[in-house]
């Protein structure tokens, strides 16, 4: 039991460098981006649905600004690992920016956060020409065989509150 306890101690989201070669003369050639936690993700979820003129919570979709909202939520200092953007600012902000730049950052950010539909798997692997290193089901056995380049994808950074 006391090994159970011991990934209460650990980072273990995943982080992925994605090229932006939009963002290169401005000096951001690359931006870091970290998946979410499970508890980061059902907060993100939950903020999706609106509030009704009762102050209620429905579960109708507020899709204003979506791709920023989640983006800022994993875009992260490549130095420091510390969340990029804080500010609801800079999220409104971060919307403002190129579209095909923050769709590209969304999938991915989606990607390494576990939350892509099946078909999107698909597409990845077939664009890739290898299996998603983030699905399960395409994880190697635990025979002892490990895949290196899966391992070098999937790193880690340090804890954030």
């Amino acid at each position: 039991m006391s090994k159970l306890r011991d990934i209460l101690n650990v980072d273990d989201r995943p982080t992925a460098t994605v090229d932006t070669p939009e963002w290169g003369p401005f000096g951001v050639p690359t931006v870091t981006l970290r998946g979410l936690s499970a508890a980061e993700r059902d907060k993100y979820e939950q903020s999706l649905s609106v509030t009704n003129s009762r102050g209620e919570r429905v579960p109708r979709p507020n899709l204003r600004n979506i791709r920023a909202a989640f983006v800022a939520l994993c875009i992260v200092d490549e130095e420091t690992g510390e969340l990029a953007f804080t500010d609801r600012k800079d999220v409104e902000k971060l919307g403002e920016r190129n579209a095909q730049v923050i769709d590209r950052l969304w999938k991915e950010a989606r990607r390494i956060s576990g939350m892509l539909t099946a078909d999107e798997e698909e597409q990845y692997e077939e664009e890739s020409g290898e299996p998603d290193p983030f699905d399960e089901e395409a994880q190697p056995s635990s025979s002892g065989d490990s895949d290196s380049s899966t391992e070098s994808q999937t790193q880690t950074s340090s804890a954030l509150d």
